[in-house]
């Protein structure tokens, strides 16, 4: 290059946004621009821009005349200064502006390869020359932005199935894993069918993948929908035919030509529509005020019915397209290779797994049970209340528990995850418990009677009045039924049978 030019060189061109506006988070567009000089020059204002543009276009025909329906605008602008802006002379050689830009999550996504309808992001870059008739250097790159899947997204994907009866025809059942799809990979679904007509024959299936575009320009900056005026465009993006396999007929062990069974004919099998790889052919799901895009998965299964006719069994599946960081789209619009060795039907299912929080024994900088040293927690001394060793201080005696048995839920044993050597030490406690009840309400009742601070004490007995009721061991152990838990009315609590007075609520100790 014998004249001065210029580069951006983003850290990421793919920037991805997880979620919905309201769930995802902000990302940050970091990258460098770069000045290249043959010679020594006088520069000044170096300068970076992002640019947000949209086009919203269609035509009309009515009556005698026709024509075209453009909203195009700018809705993002953000320039960034770099460097001094006065002018000062640069030697030969490179030199070198860092930037970053911070994008917030309501940033609408890149919308590209639709006919004169686009949402698309630029950077561009700008350093002046002072002198007349300079000419300034300029470039700009492309940045694609996308919104793939969130957390609550992922939750919310599902199984699609749709199984019926066409009557005195054909039982069918066409159902897909999960209705969120990768660009660029495809679309399998399960099929059953079971002829109930004598001499019904199946014949050829046909696979579809239909794309609605709705595009909007608001007649207000509030968006209306009555009053925007709106175009809606439905296409078929993907298609695939396929012959009937009649080889996917279920056959039984002990069935054979002269002995057929009693049970119905059903062919059950698996049929396939690749998806285009190209944002030319098929874009992703938008959802948006000014763009939105759907898209639905059709099958159709001719029939051919003994009278000679042909029915045709039509089934249409809502889908989700998205792009995902693991297939990228370069700038042609193109979908990167696949992943090695993946196949569409795994990248699908592990795209949409919701990544569950680890196991216990599976923990990184949590601190396991066995780890932490107990003198602090059993102590009576210097406790108050509300923690569990001053709940322990109310008790003259010491506790009974096993708290060494506890660290098999800590170290994986398998017996105390199970809880399979629980029930008696458990009935053990209970029984300790019981106990311990009746000396610390005698304990507080003879404190509060001693109390100096001369405020209003219960009468004697009247804590151990209401601590009196004994357990049945055996009512405890029962586990009833869920009927007849259901039917049994709701039982008083063993320590009173009614609200507690004024005094008995002042004179108990804070929880």
């Amino acid at each position: 290059h014998n004249k001065p030019w210029l580069e951006i060189i983003p850290d990421s061109r793919f920037i991805v946004f997880n979620g919905n506006e309201h769930e995802a988070q902000s990302v940050k567009l970091t990258g460098m621009v770069r000045l290249h000089t043959p010679e020594a020059m006088s520069i000044l204002k170096p300068k970076v821009r992002l640019e947000g543009k949209r086009k919203i276009s269609w035509w009309y025909m009515g009556g005698i005349s026709a024509g075209e329906v453009v909203d195009k605008r700018v809705f993002w602008n953000i320039e960034q200064k770099l460097g001094i802006e006065s002018a000062h002379k640069v030697k030969a050689g490179t030199m070198e502006w860092p930037f970053e830009f911070e994008l917030a999550p309501a940033m609408p996504e890149s919308v590209e390869g639709l006919r004169e309808t686009y949402i698309a992001y630029h950077l561009h870059a700008s350093v002046s020359r002072p002198g007349w008739n300079a000419k300034d250097v300029t470039c700009q790159e492309h940045i694609r932005i996308v919104r793939t899947l969130g957390q609550d997204s992922m939750e919310m994907t599902r199984s699609r199935v749709n199984a019926d009866i066409w009557a005195n025809k054909i039982s069918y059942s066409i159902s897909i894993p999960t209705d969120a799809i990768v660009f660029g990979t495809s679309i399998t679904a399960d099929v059953g069918l079971s002829p109930i007509k004598k001499g019904l024959r199946l014949g050829k299936i046909e696979l579809r993948l239909m794309e609605t575009v709705v595009k909007r320009i608001q007649a207000t900056e509030v968006p209306d929908i009555r009053g925007d005026r709106s175009k809606t465009e439905e296409s078929e993006v993907a298609k695939a035919d396929m012959e009937f396999p009649e080889h996917s007929r279920i056959i039984y062990d002990d069935e054979t030509p002269d002995n057929p069974m009693m049970a119905d004919e059903m062919y059950k099998f698996k049929a396939t529509l690749p998806l285009p790889k190209s944002l030319n052919v098929c874009r992703q799901d938008v959802d948006s005020h000014n763009i939105n895009i759907t898209h639905r998965f059709k099958l159709m299964i001719n029939i051919h019915n003994p009278e000679g006719h042909i029915s045709q069994l039509v089934c249409r599946l809502p889908v989700k397209l998205f792009i995902s960081p693991n297939l990228p789209v370069d700038d042609a619009n193109e979908v990167c290779a696949s992943v090695h060795g993946v196949s569409d039907e795994q990248l699908n299912s592990t795209e949409t797994v919701v990544v569950a929080p680890p196991e216990y024994g599976r923990h990184q900088l949590d601190q396991i049970y066995s780890d932490i040293d107990p003198s602090g927690f059993m102590s009576r001394a210097g406790s108050v209340p509300g923690t569990p060793a001053g709940l322990m201080a109310q008790s003259r005696r010491g506790s009974h528990e096993n708290v060494l048995s506890l660290n098999g839920l800590a170290n994986g044993d398998p017996a105390a995850l199970h809880g399979s050597a629980m029930p008696s030490l458990l009935h053990s406690r209970l029984a300790d418990l019981q106990d311990s009840n009746g000396n610390a309400s005698r304990s507080q009742d003879a404190s509060r009677n001693h109390s100096p601070s001369g405020g209003n004490s219960p009468a004697p007995g009247m804590m151990d009045e209401i601590h009196q009721t004994d357990y049945n061991m055996d009512d405890l152990t029962r586990v009833p039924s869920y009927g007849a838990a259901l039917r049994t009315p709701g039982a008083m609590t063993p320590f009173a049978e009614g609200p507690p007075s004024y005094l008995e609520a002042t004179s108990r100790p804070p929880s």
